[in-house]
């Protein structure tokens, strides 16, 4: 199992290698592995649904409670079996659709990353590792979205998908940290079982963090704006993650708390009032847009509110609808988008007032919108069919404002309608001024046999809809609390559901033949074109850049003086209060004998600092502060560290001699600074000085308990095998931290000896 999981990581590790060998055999492996993947989890189904839930767990850091733990469970299986087989669809279409770009390895590498990162997001069962792949998701789309970089509208995008979503990312860490505040475990299997967490003193701000994150990474209002804008990636990039993957991760995470969280107001009303918005709202900014990625992508934002605020209903209905909803949803939404990359590759357009009679060139293409089309109006017998008698079959048993859900539902609905006309069918049977049909042919099979399997399992799935049973029963019992038996089928009879989506569906044709005048006189929704999300995101980001601007102006000013007397001054204005209230001078012991060397010592560096300050040459300052560091180190031999005067003698030797060879080649040393800027940094030397030294006494004169402290003076032996309990800190128990730093001056060395090397051929040359 934890091969599956890293597989597309490995994967993309080879991408390199398979270019090697082949772009043609590339182009086989790259749709192999998610087929992989989706193998594997099809073989786990059955376990699945039997209740016989899968977990591993491998020990990361267990101090912590943090551990690579994976659970798979209905909810999962279900989010895995779409992410790889769409994937499949996906990676297929891909290989047609990149063949030729420059950076074709680019792309699959970066793809990889995402869908294992996805596959990690809804596996993973401790809440550490879930975070990590959620934030793994967003820097992969960022790096999709932002795939044509040399496009300023790419890179625009990229950006904001990413701060939008990442600041969801650390909301979303946020709640998980509080979680383990109120359960004491970061595994979600053991989270589970803990029960409702609606008493605990947490709960209002573990409920609105976790809201914050999924509402962020599905693109609810009024973090929709990012998601359209995201359409600027490669057509596969934006069917793969509108339909199944980094878009769903919201909803995704709703349900998955939804036994934890849900039942309370602040979380059930917020679902509802918010995707129900979401989903309004989004409907209505689709009826003026002409590209077709536009329009599909607004119409997702649509339905993701719809999964929203069916979690937030939170009815046995509900969280059936949201569960067929779902997959329906993902099935035709990866069709149209993979369609609408097709019709871009073949006609480089995308504007829907250009495109008409493409059918008639493209037959499989439009045969794949055809059938996805009609799923998304809902159209029996397909799925989406099904999706819409389940969401409707929701709405009309609540209790409580149905009639304006209804209405609101309806509207959003004929939508939906609208724009599977005007992106799906419309290109290919339509007619309009301005033909993009001309020398126009089919698209490679790549591109056309994954859509065209995708609308023949919505169609299979429509008609026999109780194959989704005991899959949808096991999402079911994972969301909820409560038992529901499933039962899917395709015809309810003649009943208010079938009426009212029948409505839905003359609606939406009149809405596309109407939607001009419509638009204009929508009085109630003229106001949605002045709630501009986006405007406050671009005017935020821009204060944030102005004020960073202005803080460097400040703060990095180019004079080292004012670094450390802001390092000083900050230090001084953190600690020096609990020094302060914390130093008590009875503790000191004033008994403690003084030895003539500490006295000689001590004079030796009084003066010494006196003869820094007073120095009237750069060769007389030198020469004193090296006295400060020789009498240093004389210190660390009276007080036993042998090993450091060793060091601190040689930095001390190496300081001298490198000033010394530079300030000859310096201007003559005068003493510039004003008696003012003296006094100030007179005074901040000596607060600086008199806190240091307060520390030190304390530190040397009172008792505190320190387990750290026993630890090492316990273990240094035994498992560092060195009596020196530094030393063994710094080459044990601090091993990496210190390889660190070597690393770091050895990097710095390099780059200082390339700066040498560059300055003499300069000079030779």
């Amino acid at each position: 199992m934890f091969l599956i999981i890293l597989i597309s990581f490995i994967a993309s590790a080879s991408v390199p290698l398979f270019y090697r060998i082949g772009p043609k055999f590339a182009r086989i492996v790259m749709p192999a592995v998610p087929m992989i993947i989706f193998l594997y989890f099809s073989s786990l189904y059955s376990g699945v649904i039997s209740g016989d839930n899968i977990r591993l767990s491998i020990p990361w850091f267990t101090a912590l409670d943090v551990n690579f733990s994976f659970y798979i469970d209905g909810l999962g299986l279900l989010f895995s079996l779409l992410i790889s087989g769409i994937g499949f669809v996906v990676f297929l279409f891909a290989t047609g659709y990149m063949k030729g770009d420059s950076l074709e390895p680019r792309f699959f590498i970066y793809l990889y990353i995402f869908m294992g990162a996805m596959i990690g997001v809804v596996t993973a069962d401790n809440l550490i590792v879930l975070f990590l792949f959620w934030e793994l998701t967003s820097i992969s789309s960022y790096l999709l979205i932002g795939y044509y970089n040399h496009q300023e509208k790419s890179r625009y995008a990229a950006l904001q998908a990413l701060l939008v979503t990442g600041t969801g990312g650390i909301s979303l860490l946020a709640a998980f940290i509080l979680i383990y505040f109120a359960t004491g475990s970061f595994e979600f299997s053991y989270i589970k079982d803990f029960g409702l967490l609606s008493e605990n003193v947490y709960y209002p701000y573990i409920a609105i963090l976790i809201i914050l994150g999924a509402f962020t990474k599905s693109a609810q209002f009024p973090f929709h704006f990012w998601l359209p804008n995201a359409m600027a990636a490669p057509g596969p990039v934006s069917a793969y993650l509108h339909s199944a993957t980094m878009v769903k991760a919201g909803v995704f995470i709703l349900a998955k708390f939804n036994p934890l969280l849900g039942g309370e107001p602040i979380w059930n009303t917020t679902l509802l009032t918010v995707g129900l918005t979401t989903a309004v709202i989004s409907i209505f900014l689709a009826l003026k847009q002409t590209d077709i990625k536009k329009l599909l992508a607004y119409s997702t934002v649509s339905a993701l509110g719809t999964m929203v605020f069916l979690n937030g209903i939170g009815s046995e209905k509900a969280l059936l609808a949201m569960v067929v909803y779902l997959i329906a949803h993902a099935l035709y939404k990866a069709t149209l988008f993979l369609v609408a990359g097709t019709i871009d590759h073949e006609t480089g357009t995308r504007n829907v007032n250009r495109l008409y009679g493409l059918g008639r060139h493209m037959p499989y293409t439009a045969a794949a919108a055809l059938i996805a089309s009609f799923s998304q109006i809902g159209i029996i017998p397909m799925l989406g069919f099904t999706g819409k008698e389940s969401l409707l079959a929701a709405i009309l048993t609540f209790e409580g404002y149905t009639f304006l859900l209804t209405v609101l539902v309806f509207f959003s609905s004929a939508g939906m309608v609208y724009v599977a006309i005007n992106s799906g069918l419309k290109p290919f049977w339509g007619k309009t001024a301005g033909n993009a049909a001309l020398q126009v042919h089919e698209a490679p099979y790549t591109m056309w046999a994954g859509p065209i399997l995708l609308g023949l399992i919505s169609i299979f799935l429509g008609i026999y809809p109780p194959l989704l049973n005991n899959l949808v029963q096991a999402v079911y019992n994972g969301i909820s609390k409560d038992d529901f038996g499933i039962d899917i089928y395709l015809w309810h009879g003649f009943n208010a559901e079938f009426i009212i989506g029948t409505l839905i569906i003359l609606a939406g044709i009149s809405l596309y033949f109407f939607r001009e005048r419509i638009y204009s006189v929508s009085l109630p929704f003229g106001v949605i074109k002045y709630i501009k999300p986006s405007f406050y995101y671009d005017s935020g980001l821009q204060a944030i850049i102005s004020f960073s601007k202005l803080q460097t102006r400040l703060l990095q000013n180019g004079y080292l003086r004012y670094y450390i007397l802001l390092i000083i001054s900050t230090v001084l204005l953190l600690a020096g209060y609990p020094v302060i209230q914390n130093f008590e001078i009875a503790h000191i012991n004033s008994a403690t004998p003084v030895t003539f060397v500490e006295v000689i010592l001590a004079l030796l560096l009084s003066i010494s600092v006196l003869a820094t300050i007073r120095a009237k040459s750069r060769l007389a300052a030198v020469v004193s502060i090296g006295v400060v560091g020789y009498s240093l180190s004389l210190l660390f031999v009276v007080y036993g560290a042998p090993d450091l005067a060793m060091t601190q003698f040689a930095v001390e030797t190496l300081t001298v001699v490198l000033f010394v060879l530079i300030i000859y080649r310096l201007p003559k040393f005068l003493p510039a600074s004003r008696i003012s800027r003296r006094l100030r940094d007179g005074l901040v030397a000596g607060m600086a000085g008199v806190m240091m030294t307060a520390i030190t006494l304390m530190i040397l004169f009172y008792e505190r308990e320190s387990e750290l402290k026993n630890y090492f003076l316990e273990k240094s032996l035994s498992e560092g095998k060195g009596k020196n309990v530094v030393n063994v800190i710094l080459v044990d128990f601090r091993a990496l931290d210190t390889i660190g730093e070597i690393t770091v001056l050895a990097i710095a060395a390099i780059g200082v000896f390339a700066l040498i090397g560059l300055k003499s051929r300069e000079k030779k040359i």
